[in-house]
């Protein structure tokens, strides 16, 4: 086992904390996070109570699952306590197999990484809890080491670097088939218990990401795994070629898919488990080179969110809520897949719905649930399309509707002629932005005078990363950088070095911008002569309409965001 170059910790001593009282370690600990204001003494009390009646957990977890302070605050916390270094695992050079002496299962038990064996001898341990003395001796026993320099990682660190190291199966289910199985022997271990760990750790770990999808890619070599967070992919595990079929074909029976049938593409869905609750995914195959691609839409069922944290600016805020606050009008949202239309829709929804008013919404899928409204799936196998549904709402009395998606023609006109018949009518369009809405329901076979009278409003939008909170600085950037974005020189902006919390990208969620387009008279006058969509732009820009690049940059000059985002969002 190579030997590692020593990172800047101290020399080794004899490990303290056996000789110490744990109630005495666990008071102590509560003392720092009272005292440099972390929790307070009631909080203190209310966690050492829950110590002492409930099942069997440091303090440390405690008060990290109540939400009184997160991972990283509860590490330096120890370190100040312990004087331990903290190590940031994401850039420690860790040696594989030194890790794994210690089983995974034990190490994720114990909350313990060996990074690695020193120049001098000495064996470094990263460990969420450097006072649990029986985890530290379960690392001694497996590793048969004489002398540990401990340092403190946050668990969930620990749990990444574990996954890199061992992949997201055991040792056990990495040998469990030769690597030429034949995927009629993997359709017979779907049901094992290595395969089904694997799966339930993929989703339940893209989850705790708050990845919208999660890829399944079959290469020559086996299956990568990549998570799409914040709006890009990144590679997160590797299936071995001995698991993969039976990966996959795990997917597919879960999601209701025809498992023998791998020659064309299938569509299915699934309901997750995890934490409690259930999570719905959709879920689609696509034969490939290697075998067949899986991709999965998680959907959480996030909770409705409130307009005013969307991004919009005030004067955005206000247009699109007079539009909304309308009886009756045709507003449409418009962008690419994954540009958060459907929070949009619903955030409106939250400013407007009231027991009063009768809201049906028609979906595919129901991404989110709103409670006291009727929300509608639709199902094309028992001829519930976009355009059914729609016909079948509007025989119910509805004062608010919600389309999930004009995709055709039919659905657009019902459309533009419910909005002229007194219901308010919200939907979305795939457009580049708001003025292309405007001619592309013309397109679509809808006259240009209906479309003229019935649209109130659009709102184009993009979704662009947020610098982490952790790790965010000020910098000054490139001349070229401010000069393309038409920003004075010398001016200082935000964004993120990258830490653990972020995954190293230096970004950690996402806001949205916006162009909001009010349609007036006169926008409705050129409309209904089918003015081309340049002179509707420019039409709109005169009267003060902000496109989306001016959204973006004035979030980056803000420190919502970056000039790097803008440039990759909103290219024009």
């Amino acid at each position: 086992m190579a030997q590692q170059r020593s990172s800047a910790l101290p020399e080794p001593e004899p490990h303290p904390q056996p000789e110490q009282d744990p109630a005495q370690t666990r008071r102590r600990l509560g003392d720092v996070l009272v005292a440099t204001g972390v929790i307070s003494d009631d909080e203190l009390t209310d966690a050492l109570a829950a110590q002492r009646t409930g099942r069997r957990r440091r303090l440390g977890q405690i008060v990290v699952e109540r939400g009184l302070l997160d991972e990283e605050q509860l590490a330096r916390a120890l370190a100040d306590l312990l004087g331990l270094p903290v190590l940031d695992l994401a850039a420690e050079d860790v040696d594989p197999e030194a890790a794994r002496l210690v089983p995974r299962h034990v190490a994720e038990r114990t909350r313990t990484l060996v990074v690695r064996v020193e120049e001098d001898g000495v064996m470094l341990v990263a460990a969420a809890d450097p006072t649990d003395v029986v985890a530290l001796d379960d690392v001694r026993a497996y590793t048969h080491a004489s002398s540990l320099r401990v340092a403190i990682a946050t668990e969930r660190a620990i749990r990444r670097r574990l996954r890199e190291i061992w992949g997201v199966i055991d040792e056990a289910g990495s040998a469990a088939e030769p690597e030429d199985a034949e995927e009629s022997a993997a359709d017979a271990r779907v049901d094992d218990a290595p395969v089904v760990r694997m799966t339930t750790e993929l989703i339940t770990e893209a989850i705790r990401l708050g990845a919208s999808d999660v890829h399944v890619e079959p290469q020559a070599e086996g299956l990568r795994i990549r998570y799409r967070v914040d709006g890009l992919l990144r590679d997160a595990a590797w299936v071995p070629k001995s698991m993969s079929a039976a990966v996959v074909s795990r997917l597919k029976i879960i999601s209701g898919m025809d498992i023998a049938e791998r020659r064309r593409p299938q569509d299915g869905r699934v309901a997750f488990p995890v934490d409690g609750t259930q999570v719905d995914a959709r879920v689609s195959t696509l034969p490939a080179l290697h075998g067949e691609k899986v991709v999965i839409r998680l959907l959480t069922g996030s909770d409705v969110p409130d307009l005013a944290d969307l991004g919009l600016d005030d004067d955005q805020r206000t247009a699109l809520l007079a539009a909304a606050k309308a009886p009756q009008g045709l507003i449409v949202l418009t962008g690419p897949t994954g540009s958060g239309k459907t929070h949009t829709l619903y955030a409106l929804l939250k400013e407007i719905a009231s027991p009063e008013r009768n809201v049906i919404t028609l979906e595919d899928p129901v991404e989110i649930r709103f409670p006291g409204i009727t929300q509608v799936q639709v199902n094309e196998r028992a001829g519930l399309t976009f355009a059914t549904g729609l016909r079948a709402i509007l025989r119910q009395d509805p004062d608010i509707i919600l389309v999930g998606e004009i995709r055709d023609t039919p659905t657009a006109e019902l459309a533009v002629r419910a909005a002229l018949t007194g219901h308010l009518v919200l939907t979305t369009l795939h457009t580049l932005d708001a003025p292309g809405a405007l001619t592309r329901l013309v397109d679509m076979g809808v006259p240009a005078f209906l479309v003229a009278s019935s649209l109130t409003a659009v709102v184009a939008q993009r979704l662009v990363r947020r610098p982490c909170p952790r790790c965010v600085t000020d910098v000054e950037p490139d001349d070229d950088v401010l000069r393309a974005a038409s920003v004075d020189a010398g001016v200082k902006l935000r964004m993120g070095t990258g830490c653990e919390s972020c995954g190293q990208t230096g970004y950690q969620g996402r806001i949205g911008v916006f162009e909001v387009l009010t349609v007036d008279r006169e926008l409705r006058a050129q409309l209904a002569k089918s003015a081309d969509e340049e002179t509707l732009r420019g039409l709109a820009t005169a009267k003060g309409m902000t496109t989306l690049r001016a959204s973006a940059i004035r979030a980056a000059l803000a420190g919502s965001t970056t000039l790097e985002e803008v440039a990759r969002v909103c290219a024009t």
